[in-house]
């Protein structure tokens, strides 16, 4: 999408796999055409490899706490099998990360589903609204996305720092 209102744009993740799939999607000699730079790199969500107050705009959707298999070995990667607790403070530290990279007065959305394991519901919205206010952001609003296939609903968390 930043490509196409010619935005420059960095896209961050910690498998190679699927750093190398989003460079494959993204054509290069229409970027050209409209002086847009994107960057699409390897790296770790808690410790990004980015200045301080360097950033416009943030939008992103972290791992869905055991909603997917990254297929990862990564022991830092916030989306394979560990206890909630544990994907939590993982989570608070790559809010913190979001919100050092941020500028004043800019937006951070975080696009999250709640969870069932073993017939528990974990409300991640709810805990990420409550983890991006204990790192300093301000909760703006929510906003419902969609309706996955299998009954869960993505939600917008729109934080501005």
């Amino acid at each position: 999408m930043a490509r196409e209102l010619s935005r420059n744009s960095i896209g961050i993740d910690i498998s190679q796999d699927y750093v190398d799939n989003a460079k494959e999607r993204i054509s290069w000699d229409t970027l050209s055409a409209n002086d847009t730079t994107v960057i699409i790199r390897r790296g770790d969500a808690t410790n990004l490899d980015l200045g301080s107050e360097a950033i416009d705009f943030i939008c992103t959707s972290p791992p869905y706490f055991k909603a997917i298999d990254y297929k990862t070995q990564e022991v830092r990667d916030i989306g394979r099998n560990q206890p909630y607790n544990e994907y939590l403070s993982q989570m608070r530290q790559a809010l913190s990360e979001m919100y050092r990279v941020l500028k004043p007065d800019k937006y951070c959305c975080v696009i999250v589903s709640q969870m069932k394991e073993n017939g528990r519901c974990f409300w991640i919205a709810a805990d990420l609204y409550r983890l991006g206010e204990e790192v300093g952001f301000t909760f703006v609003e929510y906003k419902v996305l969609r309706l996955m296939a299998w009954n869960y609903v993505d939600f917008v968390l729109v934080f501005r720092k």
